[in-house]
């Protein structure tokens, strides 16, 4: 009989324990594919935290520029037009071609810093990016191709040849005030609001070679042009930033914003002819007016988090590549009018363009 008790007991031990043993994996089993994190992307700086979450980021760009409304020249072919149609016969423009600098991808950086406040989904973030690019373009009248230019003085020169330079620096602040919304266990969204301060200096040189006809007679002339346009605005800017997490600590994320801005728009233009036998000639132009634009900005990528030493050293770091583009419509304007009583008189100029930039954006976060 105590043989039969003491086999019971052994028995119901042994169950017991193995019923614990399994208890480790059956926890495991249960954990979702995302974890849930009530304040932060980075779930284990939350874990006992009074200061709340620093983020530091920094951000290399390889950006194109593309700019409208700081065209040189117009490119075109003639067309001979027989008799019997509705404009008559004689040579008219064909095949007319607008010629702006072309540019090349090139490098720039920002550099933001975010703060997550305590027990709570929201934060406040800045950032700062500056950008600087030259781009070039030329053309040559010839075998049937003829020059139009766009920013000399009316009848100065016929061009034979035009070239330009132009160099765009870009200097931008936001700052947003947001906050973390779990719309799943793995998506989450980020509402924002803020200001924008934005600031664009174009300086474009342009230079116009050929013949100027002087009491019938051509003479080689050269016209160098100089077109500066600073830009400075401020406004309120508007957005949503999204995550989706997939396993292995990546995540897809996307962030979209939309601003209005209040510019100062101030223009430059001096101008230099040059005719052989004939006295320089200088013209100077400056127009300084106010309006108002419209930013785009959009970003997608993919990013990958890893988290060091949460219990007793709090740190995480997150790698990132992303395509960008950034757009300010109507932002390049330009007003050119030469008064009356100058040798060349009455040239007068509006362009109005926009401004946008792309390419790949990549970068480094680190939060403690």
């Amino acid at each position: 009989m105590k043989k039969k008790r003491f086999f019971l007991l052994f028995t119901l031990l042994i169950a017991s324990a193995s019923l614990k043993a399994e208890e480790p994996n059956a926890q495991k089993m249960q954990i979702p594919l995302c974890e849930y994190c009530e304040y932060d992307n980075t779930c284990c700086l939350q874990k006992g935290s009074s200061w709340g979450t620093f983020t530091v980021d920094g951000e290399f760009l390889y950006w194109q520029p593309i700019i409208t409304g700081l065209a040189y020249v117009i490119t075109h072919s003639d067309i001979q037009l027989p008799f019997g149609t509705p404009f008559g016969p004689g040579t008219y423009p064909n095949n007319l071609s607008i010629r702006n600098a072309g540019f090349d991808y090139g490098p720039g950086y920002r550099v933001a810093a975010r703060y997550t406040l305590p027990k709570t989904a929201w934060d406040l973030s800045a950032d700062y990016t500056q950008f600087t690019k030259t781009g070039h373009d030329s053309v040559q009248a010839g075998n049937g191709l003829f020059i139009i230019t766009l920013w000399d003085a009316p009848g100065a020169i016929n061009p034979t040849h035009a070239s330009t330079e132009l160099q765009v620096k870009l200097k931008q602040i936001n700052a947003t005030i947001g906050k973390t919304i779990w719309a799943t266990g793995c998506f989450t969204t980020r509402p924002k609001f803020g200001a924008q301060f934005y600031k664009l200096d174009c300086n474009e040189g342009i230079q116009y070679v050929g013949t100027t006809t002087v009491n019938n007679v051509d003479l080689n002339s050269t016209s160098n042009v100089q077109l500066i346009t600073d830009t400075k605005g401020w406004g309120l800017l508007v957005g949503v930033d999204a995550i989706w997490r997939l396993p292995c600590h990546f995540e897809l994320f996307g962030q979209t914003a939309y601003g209005v801005l209040r510019t100062l728009f101030v223009s430059h233009q001096n101008q230099q002819i040059m005719v052989d036998t004939q006295p320089e000639i200088d013209l100077t132009s400056l127009s300084r007016f106010k309006g108002i634009i419209q930013s785009v900005e959009m970003k997608g990528g993919i990013n990958w988090n890893c988290e060091f030493n949460c219990d007793h050293h709090p740190l995480a770091i997150k790698l990132y590549v992303a395509y960008e583009m950034n757009v300010w419509l109507q932002d390049v304007q330009l007003t050119r009018a030469i008064p009356i009583g100058t040798p060349l008189a009455d040239a007068v100029t509006i362009n109005i363009g926009n401004v946008g930039f792309h390419g790949l954006t990549t970068g480094a976060a680190f939060s403690f």
